[in-house]
């Protein structure tokens, strides 16, 4: 779970980023309600059951399914599998943001509902290319 949100984190980075090259005047205020409002779209694009994503996982993971791990299984898939699992969350979280961007004329705008309390965040910065954030590399 780590990795996925340190996944997020990089996305929430390169959508600050993205929103604060085009408004130079106000890059700070920008940077951070993009991030913020990034940060409420991964939230929907996370593992729902987190049980069985990790269950998956180690699935995944134990290649001699054996129901255990040995150490070169584990070395193996932090290497390989897990980094995958953190490349295509990032995908999926690039592509919501575009996403909402583009379904809000130019305008990045989340409303999220946890519980009683509902967060939002919204932030509208001209010349945001929405292709820039899905093809980050």
């Amino acid at each position: 779970m780590a990795d996925i949100k340190g996944a997020t984190e990089d996305v929430k980075n390169e959508v600050r980023e993205e929103f604060k090259s085009k408004a130079p005047m106000m890059a700070g205020m920008m940077g951070a309600a993009a991030s913020s409002a990034t940060g409420l779209i991964a939230k929907g694009v996370q593992p729902s059951d987190v049980d069985k994503w990790i269950e998956a996982l180690f699935l995944k993971a134990d290649k001699d399914t054996s129901g255990s791990l040995s150490y070169d299984e584990f070395k193996a898939f932090l290497e390989h599998e897990n980094k995958s699992e953190a490349d295509a969350h990032k995908v999926k979280v690039r592509e919501a943001v575009a996403s909402n961007i583009e379904q809000n004329q130019g305008s990045l705008n989340v409303t999220v509902k946890d519980g009683a309390v509902t967060k939002s965040a919204a932030v509208t910065v001209p010349g945001v290319d929405t292709e820039a954030i899905r093809n980050k590399k």
